[in-house]
C-alpha cells in the first residue's frame, strides 16, 4: 500500500501472511482523513475537497462531492445517511450513503461547527433520547 491508500482487512485472514490480511480498496487521494463504513460502501474524504465511495469489496471509486472546502471526518448513522464534517467551510453536510451504485451526491447542510473534524453517531437503546444522535468534535488550535 502507498501513502493515502484506504485498505479493507479480513476478520479471518486467508492466510498466515500479515501482508495478504489487508488488501487495498483505493489509491485515488494522496492522503485520506475520514473514513467510514454505509452498509456495503466504503466513504471516505481527501484532503481537500472531495469525498469518494467505493464498495467494501474494492472496484470503481466514485466521486461523491468535489464541493467541500476541507473534508474530514465522516459517520454512518447506521440506516442510510452519511455525515460530513468540512473544516474548511465549518459546516456537517449530509448525503444518501446506502445506495447500491456511488455516484455523486447532493450534500444537504445539517449543522455549522466552527473547526469541525470528526464525527460520530451514537446509537444506543439505553440513551433514549439519544438514539441516532449525531456527534460533532471540535478541534480548535490543533494543527491536524
Amino acid at each position: 500500500t502507498q501513502a493515502g491508500s484506504v485498505a479493507g482487512g479480513y476478520s479471518t485472514p486467508p492466510s498466515s501472511d500479515k501482508g495478504a490480511a489487508v488488501r487495498p480498496v483505493s489509491t485515488v487521494t494522496d492522503r485520506a482523513y475520514g473514513v467510514c463504513l454505509a452498509r456495503d460502501n466504503a466513504i471516505f474524504t481527501s484532503s481537500e475537497k472531495y469525498v469518494y465511495g467505493v464498495r467494501k469489496t474494492g472496484g470503481v471509486v466514485a466521486m461523491i462531492s468535489d464541493t467541500m472546502q476541507k473534508p474530514r471526518g465522516c459517520a454512518w448513522d447506521g440506516e442510510g445517511t452519511v455525515y460530513v464534517a468540512d473544516k474548511g467551510s465549518g459546516k456537517i453536510f449530509a448525503f444518501p450513503g446506502s445506495v447500491a451504485s456511488m455516484t455523486k451526491q447532493p450534500m444537504v447542510k445539517v449543522a455549522e461547527l466552527e473547526d469541525v473534524y470528526g464525527l460520530a453517531v451514537v446509537v444506543s437503546s439505553s440513551w433514549r433520547q439519544l438514539t441516532g444522535t449525531l456527534v460533532a468534535v471540535v478541534i480548535s488550535g490543533w494543527f491536524l
